[in-house]
Parts: structure tokens; sequence; C-alpha cells
């Protein structure tokens, strides 16, 4: 038995462990039920190049690998490098788990997954949808910030050969990187609209997890986003290119994002979400809360 294999199945029988020692007044843990139209993912993972933008041949194996990512935020990563069409992979999986105790086993089909995705059922895309599955399975992933720590894999599927029900796993300790405003709610349509572009796919799950955007530098954005154009002037290309379809995919589904490149920074004008738009208004009102008091004070 390898290594690996011996890790999943003490995993597994840990989860169930936890499942049935479980008091019965303490809740399961769960993923937010939320809408349709989004999908939730951790700023952790968007804020770095975990899923990064790499093209065709350019996929490598990573072992131990610090992965680049925002101030605050401490990942490395074991396994074959992952891309935003995994990205797209885990979400999924995630949106089907929604409001189910992450604790316990979840039954679903290649079909539903792929349906999920918005992909044809063939015999190609199912292959292509095993080798993804078997990256996510295979990972080990370590992630520390300010609020949480995490170590594990993105998930575990079993029954990939389609002869059974698809069985889905997830650590439970996964959802310490759904807590509070450790999250973001991604409109998937606009993403889907920019099935192709990776850079602008990342940009857009970067942009997404800011209410408020600081500038930033392009060479940040090459180094977070896992880009391997080295050329700096390539790179710029590229940016703008992402940039402008970003902007007119995000018009598309009625989302506000403009942008301003100059120099080495780049500025970002966008829409916060509804969630977002709260937050800003809580911390807006925590400031004006804690002025008065200043003010009292003197």
């Amino acid at each position: 038995m390898g290594a690996l294999t011996k890790a999943r199945e003490l995993e597994a029988k840990a989860s169930a462990t936890a499942s049935a020692s479980r008091p019965a007044d303490v809740p399961a843990p769960r993923l937010q039920n939320w809408r349709e139209p989004y999908r939730a993912l951790p700023n952790a993972i968007l804020r770095s190049a975990v899923f990064a933008v790499i093209g065709r041949g350019q996929r490598v194996r990573l072992d131990g690998m610090t992965i680049n990512s925002q101030a605050g935020i401490a990942l490395t990563y074991t396994g074959e490098q992952l891309d935003q069409s995994d990205l797209d992979l885990w979400a999924a999986q995630l949106h089907l788990l929604r409001n189910h105790p992450l604790d316990q086993e979840y039954h679903t089909s290649m079909y539903a997954l792929l349906r999920c995705l918005g992909i044809t059922d063939t015999g190609p895309s199912r292959a292509s949808l095993k080798r993804r599955l078997l990256r996510l399975n295979t990972c080990e992933l370590s992630i520390r910030t300010a609020s949480y720590a995490y170590e594990g894999n993105l998930t575990d599927a079993e029954c990939l050969d389609g002869s059974k029900p698809l069985v889905l796993r997830f650590n439970p300790s996964l959802i310490r990187l759904f807590a509070g405003d450790q999250y973001t709610l991604v409109h998937w349509g606009v993403r889907c609209t920019l099935s192709g572009s990776p850079l602008a796919q990342w940009l857009h799950g970067y942009y997404s997890t800011h209410a408020a955007p600081y500038p930033v530098r392009v060479e940040t954005l090459r180094k977070l986003s896992g880009s391997r154009t080295v050329s700096q002037s390539k790179f710029l290309q590229l940016l703008r290119r992402a940039l402008v379809r970003l902007a007119l995919a995000s018009a598309e589904h009625g989302q506000q994002f403009a942008f301003q490149i100059k120099g080495e920074l780049v500025r970002v004008d966008k829409r916060p979400s509804p969630t977002q738009e709260r937050h800003l208004a809580k911390r807006q009102n925590n400031t004006v809360i804690a002025g008065k008091h200043c003010r009292h004070s003197r």
C-alpha cells in the first residue's frame, strides 16, 4: 500500500469517526447554501497561484513548493500543478455539496459533474474529467493565514470509472476556508463567458475577492497568477487583453468593471457584491462610531 493511499484511508476513517462521535445536538459542518448564479471559493485560493495560469504542455509536478500568494497567506503545494479548468471542477463539486454535511459522503455521477460544468457528456470529456479529479485527489495543500490553518487535499473522489455512483468526500476541516469573510461568491456567468482565457478567469477571481481594489503592480499580478510568461512587455500585452475581455464579460452580465493601466500599476473600479457592500457599510459604521468615541474622550 502506497503512502498516499494509506493517508487517504486514514483521512476517510477519521472523517467517519468524527461523524459518528459528534453529539446529536452539534450540527455537522456545512457550506453555505449560496444562490445558483454564484460559486463560493476561498479568498486564499483566489489570491494565489494554486490554480495557475498555464498553457498546454506547461503543467509540472511540484514537491512541497511555496506558491505565490498575496501577503498574509502562506501556501505550499505537492502534486501535479493545477490550472483554471481544475478550479472550475473544484467549484462545481463545492456547488453540488453546498448545504451537505462535509463529514458525510456525497453520491453523484460523472454526468452530473459535467452538467454542472456545462460540458457535453462524451467519452473524451469523461476522460478529461477523470484526469482532473485525480489531480485534485492526489494533491497536498497547506494554507496558513492569520485566521486559520488547513492541510490536506482538495477533494477525494471514488468510482471514477463510471460503473458505480461517483462518491465525493471533503475533509471536514475545509470548512475553515469558508468562515466569515474568508470566501467570495464568484459570479459564474461571467467566469463561463471567459472560458478559454485562463488569465481573464484568474483576474476575475482575484478582483472578485476585493470590494474596493487597491492599485496593483503588473509584476505582482504576473507572479500571483502563476503565469509562465517571462517577458514583461509580452505579459503586459496579455494582461491588457484579458482585462478588456473581463470588462466586456462583466458588462454582459450587468457587472461593473473598469480598469486603467498607467505605468506599472493596474487600477480597477468595480461594483462590490451585495455581501461586500454590507461589509464595507459595517466597516464604515464602525469607523464612524470609533471616531465619535475618540471625540467624546477628548
